[in-house]
């Protein structure tokens, strides 16, 4: 296994080969970081050409950071108190649901954030449904959708 390689600045080293050891990018801690310094690590992300991942950035520093990188795309996750920078990696439904909570994370916002991927989640599958379907609500079509996962032991069945 490699070390995480320095880059540029004494103040942070950053994991480039993270992703090729565990799957995932290395976070950036925001909180507690200033605009300069996320901008200074997401900037060496973007020169070794991975994603930047910034958590728990608030609003006023997230627009600080993207107003001190004008040549970098970044986006401002607003509910997700987050920013990226470069490729995000496409969704592989063969590899199961992933759920994933931060350390700190208030309960009630990783509920409100589950529940609003849940209800468009429905949304496009009330959207696509089948015009002679028994269910009239898209309420009525999750309460059946979940009868039938929990009764139907194997994937196949379902």
């Amino acid at each position: 296994m490699s070390n995480p390689q320095p880059m540029g600045n004494p103040d942070h080293r950053l994991d480039l080969q993270r992703r090729e050891r565990l799957g995932m990018v290395e976070a950036i801690w925001g909180e507690t970081k200033s605009a300069e310094q996320i901008a200074a690590i997401v900037a060496g992300f973007h020169a070794a050409s991975e994603l930047a991942l910034a958590t728990r950035v608030e609003p006023a520093k997230a627009r600080a950071v993207i107003e001190l990188l004008p040549d970098i795309a970044i986006t401002h996750h607003l509910e997700a108190r987050c920013l990226t920078a470069g490729a995000m990696p496409g969704a592989n439904p063969t590899l199961g649901t992933v759920a994933v909570l931060g350390g700190g994370t208030s309960d009630l916002t990783v509920l409100q954030r589950a529940m609003k991927a849940m209800d468009q989640q429905l949304a496009q599958a009330w959207q696509q449904r089948q015009p002679d379907v028994s269910v009239k609500t898209p309420d009525q079509a999750l309460i059946l959708a979940s009868i039938v996962e929990k009764e139907t032991g194997k994937a196949q069945d379902r």
